[in-house]
């Protein structure tokens, strides 16, 4: 069951970054018009090209303006991908830059065509095209702001010389006839003279689609079963027809012009019959109205007028552009300056192409002049632009840029090349790579670890990296920082690599020398604070809860805090993204006994190197209240009579007969497990010396402190103590003790209380190996070293290299996690149990942390999967805790309470009369064979043993299949 609820997991997580965009282009399309309900396809910029222009020969002039030297260098370069949008005037421009790269420079070009041009620039920033030579303003809008100004993944390289300006127009024969109605001014449209000379509304015929449905339909405020009948519209009224293309053509404008202005007129959209249909009417000499544009071939070479509307003095058409579904328009449209682009990537990888297309301008009696010529019919659009070009050399001759020059070094932003012709020229970095300094011999460099290049001289940082503003190596250094307080978004300059409130080397310190640096935050503090006071309180329940903890529960409760202790070490570099889930790194936080990351406000006036050894201060005041509780048990014993007695009143019944030393000492003990790895982490954090910059080698969480000197050298010593103490002389002691005992025969696992003082240290000793099987009494130092040995290997690679730590992270989880499916020491089946569901949780995490690193795809939304992991863990188990205690209680009151085996018990050895009953019957029911079971013979442990047998056939089928996967 495991395996598919991983792979559902997973699969959801890869389709997350397609869904979000899904999302967003479902916004985009449904902000169009005709998005909902239409029946015509809207372009995206995934759609392929309607064809291809195939190139044209055209020049064959002996002066190639020096480039003919570099024949072999722009042959060796890739395809250049010139877009072409199926209109006249961008086809002209399209085929003038076609004949400059390869009629003249000598590049190779490729030239799709696509049907419009609204799409262009989201084309341009994929990488789908590399150049689009006539951009509409209009067209662009919303993406022009996203992939321009703020992505800058698009670069506009100005004016094209003429403009562009769309309008409704009318044949100038019928303004000429009846000059006196003014037909090219607006107000004929409140004129009945005027409006009888045309058409009337819904006089045409409705077109339909090749579907044989309405070409637009249901399209919100706008177009309704092919055609736009205003509000004022009335049926049998003074009103005309407009006739339209497609309503994405201008969407709205002259749906909201009729409504601003009360005209009488409606529009009926005709989609790609319209030309054909106005130039039928011209043709016959019938009064038409239609849509249209310049420059084209039919306005160029059509007489027509356009009707001039009010013009536009206060800004009225940015305000309709803002929501033009419900904004009435008043104003004529304005003229349009169109525009060349290229994406950034292009133009840092062919600058003197980019160059090239800047320089390039065409006048308005140009371009008009040659589309008069296409629409006579005697030339094509080739053909035509070709005769410009050879007529017209001394005005392109301009617009070709110098070739490069056989250089010695190069600027910073670029690096140094041989073409194929042996000729060094110095070419920008493209992205991935960088150069920063001046009179560069070299290539460009590549991108190193902890960099973000987007080209050229940038070398930007990223998140939770630092490097020293004052470096001059070609190549600086990246250092990880010890808090968030390095560039938290990431892609940060090195002049703002400190967020704010942070500043000096690895912004580990407060720009303000009157702050404290707390919780990731740079705050006052004058007096410790409320948090002091709560850890100090919240601490003692705790420890409370542990002295109250039943024994069998203990490996449990401890394995969960190991689990969790892991995760905190594996998503330490992971911390800015888990800073947006408060929630989240709370709970880590309290399961690795940080204290600073728990406090909401100052607990202490500290900084340097005393306030990392507040890092002991969580982990030690659990230690000072066992010592408390055992005070005051000693105080009570001294001044009031029967105090044993009467403090036996306050344990629980599973606790009753157990002495008070005997409680204690295990609690002592559980709590040294829950504090042992913090214990260690925060002593190595102390002795995390790093040579940063060419400083000596300094703390790296308190980069002004030298190590070993000054304030650090008694912390220093301490954090060794610490060390030698947690992981030498507690396991050494704990392993003397185990083979003192086990040499003499002493181990005893049999399940009794303890009666005189021998007995009750007996028990202090048994508390050492009372949760492991008889063959595994020696895991206690074991887990002690374990737990010690994954800190040291986390604290060690975390300033390595990612592939050093790929490797070392997954050698330490390997044999954790095989040692743990293959070795079971735990005497009670759950443990078994939540050994294995451990190691797929801290695999799981494992992954995760390696995925986010690579920034393929983005799975911040997956970081919380590991405490969910946890929290299912839990649930089973205490599920099964609550289980196994009904049931254990069931059978003490039938009167068979020594009777009844441990349910978490899986040593048949220590059973009670009847044990080895139960044992027997939850084989069978493994076996498949509950069915033989009588009722009689299993009248108050039914629960206990189906509890046990569920666990057993659970964890062996689930030991057999992670087996055989690994």
């Amino acid at each position: 069951m495991t395996k598919p609820i991983l792979a559902i997991v997973f699969g959801a997580a890869a389709l997350l970054p397609i869904a979000a965009r899904a999302v967003e282009a479902k916004g985009f399309i449904e902000s169009l018009p005709g998005g909902q309900g239409s029946t015509w396809a809207l372009a995206t910029a995934d759609d392929p090209p309607t064809g291809r222009l195939d190139p044209y020969q055209c020049y064959n002039g002996s002066n190639r303006f020096g480039w003919d030297r570099f024949r072999a260098y722009t042959a060796s370069k890739r395809q250049v991908i010139i877009e072409v949008d199926e209109w006249d005037s961008a086809i002209l421009m399209s085929r003038m830059l076609q004949f400059l790269l390869t009629d003249v420079i000598g590049f190779n070009v490729t030239m799709p065509l696509y049907s419009g041009g609204e799409m262009s620039i989201p084309r341009l920033s994929k990488g789908t095209v590399d150049v689009a030579m006539e951009l509409w303003l209009s067209d662009a809008g919303k993406w022009y702001q996203r992939e321009v100004r703020e992505a800058s993944s698009v670069v506009d390289l100005g004016s094209i010389g003429y403009t562009g300006r769309v309008g409704l127009y009318v044949p100038s024969w019928v303004v000429e006839r009846r000059p006196e109605l003014s037909l090219d001014f607006w107000r004929f449209f409140r004129n009945h003279n005027a409006l009888s000379i045309f058409p009337k509304a819904v006089s045409h015929p409705i077109v339909l689609g090749t579907d044989g449905n309405f070409i637009c339909d249901n399209v919100p405020f706008g177009c309704q079963k092919g055609i736009y009948l205003p509000p004022h519209y009335v049926e049998g009224g003074d009103f005309i027809q407009i006739w339209a293309m497609w309503p994405d053509y201008s969407s709205y404008v002259f749906e909201r012009l009729i409504d601003g202005l009360m005209l009488n007129a409606t529009i009926q959209y005709l989609g790609d019959q319209q030309m054909d249909s106005v130039a039928q009417a011209i043709r016959n000499q019938t009064p038409v109205i239609f849509y249209g544009w310049k420059p084209t071939t039919f306005i160029s070479s059509n007489n027509v007028s356009r009707i001039l509307f009010p013009d536009d003095t206060r800004g009225d058409y940015q305000i309709f552009s803002e929501d033009k579904e419900h904004t009435p328009l008043m104003v004529d449209l304005p003229s349009e300056p169109l525009f060349k682009a290229v994406s950034t990537a292009f133009s840092k990888e062919f600058p003197e192409i980019s160059t090239l297309i800047t320089n390039m301008h065409l006048s308005e009696t140009d371009v008009n002049e040659m589309l008069r010529q296409i629409g006579d019919g005697a030339f094509d659009h080739s053909q035509v632009a070709c005769q410009w070009f050879l007529d017209n050399e001394k005005i392109w001759s301009a617009w070709v840029p110098p070739p490069p020059q056989s250089v010695e070094s190069c600027p910073a932003g670029t690096g140094l090349y041989q073409t194929n012709g042996g000729i060094s020229v110095c070419l920008s970095c493209e992205p991935g790579f960088f150069n920063l300094l001046d009179n560069n011999t070299d290539s460009c460099i590549i991108c190193p670890e902890g960099g973000v290049c987007p080209g050229g001289a940038t070398l930007n940082v990223k998140s939770g990296k630092w490097r020293s503003p004052n470096a001059t190596s070609a190549i600086p250094d990246f250092y990880d920082c010890p808090f968030q307080s390095c560039c938290e978004g990431g892609n940060c300059t090195v002049d703002h690599l400190c967020e704010d409130g942070f500043a000096g080397v690895l912004c580990a310190e407060c720009a303000n020398p009157n702050f404290f640096l707390w919780n990731q935050k740079c705050i006052p503090c004058e007096s410790p604070g409320s948090s002091l006071y709560l850890l100090i309180f919240l601490s003692f329940l705790a420890t409370v809860g542990v002295v109250y903890l039943p024994r069998e529960e203990v490996p449990t409760i401890e394995l969960l805090f190991f689990y969790f202790q892991v995760i905190k070490l594996i998503l330490g570099p992971l911390l800015g993204e888990l800073l947006g889930k408060k929630g989240l790194l709370t709970f880590l936080e309290v399961a690795s006994l940080n204290a600073d990351g728990l406090v909401q406000d100052c607990p202490a006036p500290l900084k340097g190197v005393r306030r990392q050894m507040f890092r002991f201060f969580l982990p030690a005041i659990f230690f000072f209240h066992v010592v408390l509780i055992y005070g005051l048990v000693q105080l009570a014993r001294v001044t009031i009579a029967g105090a044993d007695k009467k403090i036996a009143l306050w344990l629980p019944r599973y606790m009753r007969g157990q002495s008070i030393e005997h409680i204690l000492f295990r609690a002592g003990k559980t709590v040294f497990t829950f504090t042992l790895m913090p214990f260690i982490e925060a002593a190595l954090a102390l002795l995390d010396c790093r040579r940063v910059e060419k400083l000596s080698r300094v703390l790296f969480f308190v980069p002004s402190e030298v190590c070993f000197s000054g304030e650090h050298v008694g912390p220093g010593a301490f954090a060794i103590i610490i060390l030698v103490v947690f992981l030498v002389m507690v396991p050494l002691c704990m392993s003397a003790v185990l083979w003192k005992l086990w040499k003499s025969d002493e181990l005893d696992f049999e399940d009794d209380v303890p009666g005189d003082r021998a007995e009750v240290v007996a028990h202090l000793k048994k508390s050492l190996y009372e949760n492991f099987k008889p063959d595994y009494f020696f895991m206690e130092p074991v887990l002690i070293w374990e737990k010690g040995l994954v800190v040291a290997i986390f604290s060690f690679f975390g300033n390595q290299s990612a592939s050093a730590q790929s490797v070392a992270y997954i050698v330490l989880f390997a044999v954790l996690c095989l040692s743990r499916v293959y070795v079971q020491p735990f005497k009670a089946v759950v443990e078994a149990y939540l050994n294995r569901e451990v190691c797929i949780g801290l695999l799981l995490t494992l992954e995760i942390r390696f995925a986010m690193a690579q920034k393929d795809v983005n799975l911040a939304p997956l970081v919380g999967l590991p405490c969910i992991w946890g929290r299912w863990i839990i649930f089973n188990v205490t599920h099964s805790m609550n289980t196994s205690q009904n049931s254990q209680e069931d059978g003490n009151s039938s009167g068979n309470a020594n009777d009844v085996d441990n349910p978490k018990s899986g040593n048949p050895d220590s059973a009670a009369p009847g044990g080895a009953e139960i044992i027997r019957s939850a084989t069978m029911l493994r076996s498949g064979e509950a069915a033989k079971l009588s009722t009689a013979r299993l009248p108050a442990r039914r629960s206990i043993t189906n509890l046990n047998a569920s666990f057993r056939k659970t964890s062996r089928n689930n030991l057999d299949g992670s087996r055989n996967g690994l």
